[in-house]
């Protein structure tokens, strides 16, 4: 049995790896923590946790905030009291450019995508890292994507086709950060890994014109997480998707092989 902290479940990919979690069995998922900023819970997640028979849990988790973040610890930390720690920690809050930005010069959102991408997946890293310590498997998955990827934005033509700068440096941060705490906790057998999602029918995606519907994506990003090992820390690692092998879509091809950093 093992227990889960998902941040940002509100929506998008976040609920959906909830739900994906929550229909696996008590024996194989014992507790999944569902952060949201807001302590009000959106309608689906509220479904999600009314069938769940009290495996999925509510708790108020803002990244931005280290109050919240110390507050949602101290929450888990008492849930979890005589069950040992926590499993699994999956960064899945943040945000993008609120709007299309033509040219780095007109970039107006920097501050806030480093804030949310960068410095509260460190913030809550940190402020969980006690209850990983103790926790079997000690897993930490960070989210990040191909547009944060250095050598795709000095090789691939179509790179700035996608105008959302603040989000593709908030995303090479992560890159490095995610680098950072590999190299850390590798010796006391943690994964940390960055997980490309695929191009997500979501609101930080693409939208319906996105190549992947969230449980699809969901559902491969649980499977890996499930299967990876000490041995897979400071991976890039890609989802494998049937039938998208070769690509074919706005998000590239979803092989299964390691993305470049």
């Amino acid at each position: 049995m093992s227990t889960y902290l998902v941040s940002g479940t509100s929506r998008g990919l976040g609920i959906g790896l909830v739900k994906v979690l929550a229909d696996m069995p008590p024996e194989k998922v014992n507790k999944v923590f569902a952060g949201t900023r807001s302590k009000d819970i959106p309608m689906a997640l509220a479904d999600v946790i009314s069938g769940s028979e009290g495996r999925v849990e509510h708790i108020v988790l803002d990244v931005n905030s280290t109050e919240s973040i110390k507050a949602a610890a101290s929450k888990v930390a008492a849930s979890l009291d005589g069950d040992g720690g926590l499993d699994y920690l999956i960064n899945a809050a943040a945000i993008r450019d609120p709007h299309y930005v033509p040219d780095i010069e007109n970039m107006d959102y920097l501050g806030e995508c480093l804030s949310t991408n960068i410095v509260g997946t460190h913030e809550v890293i940190c402020g969980f890292l006690p209850l990983l310590r103790r926790g079997k498997e000690k897993k930490i998955l960070n989210f990040s994507s191909t547009l944060g990827q250095l050598t795709t934005a000095q090789t691939d033509p179509n790179f700035p086709s996608v105008p959302l700068p603040a989000y593709k440096i908030s995303k090479a941060g992560t890159h490095m950060l995610t680098a950072l705490w590999s190299n850390r906790l590798r010796d006391e057998g943690f994964c940390v890994w960055i997980q490309s999602p695929g191009n997500v029918k979501t609101d930080l995606a693409g939208g319906d014109v996105a190549d992947l519907p969230v449980e699809v994506s969901a559902k491969e990003v649980i499977r890996i997480a499930q299967e990876a090992r000490p041995e897979d820390t400071g991976r890039h690692r890609n989802i494998y998707v049937k039938g998208w092998e070769e690509g074919g879509g706005l998000g590239g091809r979803y092989d299964g092989e390691d993305l470049y950093w």
